[in-house]
């Protein structure tokens, strides 16, 4: 790694604005991802960060889904979304909604992902209907990063934790 490559690893991880991307910054580096799913996209800014830092990585996604209110929301809108992925080359998967109801449409479509990037925390993952699609887009390898609820800052979950969670919940127990 050359000097000018290591001076942009480092301002991305440790000096980079909004300091909560940074989380997502370290734990992507030098990983292969292949596909995303973001829920919650807000104005599209840190899906640029991303795909940035990936791009510099040679880690461009094939696929990237997002589940937001788009237009609704007052974020980006879905043709914006649109575009920008095409102009990349990325697969863009679009999910106007919720997490509890583009979820499912994920879990059908994609199946497992490489990154989960969700705008709730752990407690927010409580409802039933994101319970019974988390493990059908959630590998042994899938970073998932939350949203801490209070602080809007972001954390890494492992994902075997999440599943563990999610096979001792009470709906998991009574199939």
């Amino acid at each position: 790694m050359g000097l000018a490559d290591w001076w942009y690893v480092f301002q991305t991880t440790r000096l980079s604005k909004p300091a909560e991307d940074r989380v997502l910054f370290r734990a992507t580096a030098n990983r292969k991802i292949q596909s995303v799913l973001e829920a919650g996209l807000g104005d599209g800014s840190r899906c640029d960060r991303l795909l940035q830092w990936l791009e510099h990585h040679d880690s461009i996604p094939t696929r990237y889904a997002a589940i937001d209110q788009f237009e609704a929301g007052g974020g980006i809108s879905l043709k914006q979304f649109h575009a920008k992925l095409t102009g990349l080359g990325i697969k863009p998967m679009p999910v106007p909604g919720n997490l509890a109801t583009g979820l499912p449409r994920v879990a059908h479509t994609i199946g497992a992902v490489d990154l989960l990037i969700l705008d709730q925390d752990r407690d927010g993952l409580s409802d039933p209907s994101i319970q019974n699609f988390l493990p059908r887009v959630v590998h042994s390898d899938t970073i998932v990063i939350a949203t801490d609820s209070q602080t809007n800052n972001l954390y890494l979950i492992d994902p075997s934790e999440l599943a563990g969670e999610i096979a001792s919940s009470p709906l998991q127990a009574a199939a």
